[in-house]
């Protein structure tokens, strides 16, 4: 591929813990590109925070600067708590040139389900803290879709929202929808203990629109 210069889409991601120099050298020389070929992109996943000092020193192989396009899938839903997620979400952001495109959790038949009981710790709130403070700089509205999946964990567990959250969902787009997701989420209610079971949503109306 790197003799014949031809463009090639990795949209099924690679692996950076298989890079060594000569894998590094030989996929700079080939022509990477995103989904629709009108610009270079390079395609990798992270779905956990393990080993991150390994990865950044095999990230470094390629010599990436601030204006490459490299992608990072990262999957949440499925066995991360918040903490590991900031933590991998910082990690990222401290790569030159890596931004990130996540991806819910969907189990397929059979499949393992997934589990996020305990996601939120006693510093949930500081964590979604940092978290809104990591931006990258391009593919902000995919962050958006896990902000609004935290939204809807935070208020299940806890029963109210996270106000900054919801302020950073909302703060570039749709604004004037704001005041109806708050709205949706009113009938919010905690179970008691003598109900066992995790706090969760009460039945919305059928005529209230959730966003």
């Amino acid at each position: 591929m790197a003799d014949r210069n031809v463009e090639v889409n990795f949209n099924q991601t690679l692996d950076l813990n298989l890079i060594d120099r000569e894998k590094a050298r030989l996929l700079k020389r080939i022509r990477c590109s995103n989904l629709r070929f009108t610009r270079r992109v390079y395609h990798f996943s992270l779905n956990d925070n393990r080993n991150l000092d390994h990865l950044r020193r095999k990230y470094q192989l390629f010599g990436f600067g601030s204006r490459d396009n490299v992608e990072f899938i990262c999957m949440y839903g499925f066995n991360t708590r918040l903490a590991e997620d900031v933590e991998r979400f910082r990690f990222l952001r401290s790569l030159p040139g890596a931004y990130v495109f996540v991806q819910q959790y969907l189990p397929v038949p059979c499949g393992p389900p997934p589990n996020t009981a305990d996601f939120f710790d006693e510093r949930a709130d500081e964590l979604i803290d940092q978290l809104v403070r990591i931006v990258f700089p391009q593919n902000m509205k995919s962050m958006e879709k896990y902000y609004r999946w935290v939204s809807r964990q935070y208020a299940r567990t806890f029963g109210r929202l996270h106000l900054g959250l919801v302020d950073t969902i909302f703060r570039y787009n749709n604004r004037q929808d704001r005041g109806l997701y708050i709205a949706s989420m009113a009938n919010l209610r905690r179970y008691g203990p003598q109900d066992g079971r995790p706090g969760g949503f009460a039945d919305l109306p059928r005529r209230t629109k959730q966003i």
